[in-house]
């Protein structure tokens, strides 16, 4: 499970443009992360923002920022009851 998760992470790496630098830099990395997430998401392109949400999960566990995110991706791709969990982490964090 780790190892897969371990790999997911190297893969979103490798496939995004965020820089050697920011990825080398867990804090900057974790803004950038979450400015990519709600940039992909006011855009419209749910998805990629998915994806960002996807890999903070994998990388860093939760944040109630990225889950409130996510729950509202969630919501908004008609995933109700994941968005509900979601939310009730968010508080509990």
């Amino acid at each position: 499970w780790l190892k897969s998760k371990k790999t997911d992470v190297l893969k979103f790496e490798a496939t995004t443009k965020i820089s050697t630098e920011i990825l080398n830099n867990d804090s900057l990395l974790k803004k950038e992360v979450i400015q990519q997430t709600i940039k992909s998401h006011s855009k419209g392109n749910i998805i990629e923002a998915e994806k960002f949400n996807k890999y903070f999960f994998d990388k860093w566990f939760s944040n109630p920022i990225a889950l409130s995110n996510h729950g509202v991706i969630c919501k908004q791709l008609n995933r109700t009851d994941e968005a509900i969990t979601l939310y009730k982490k968010c508080i509990k964090e």
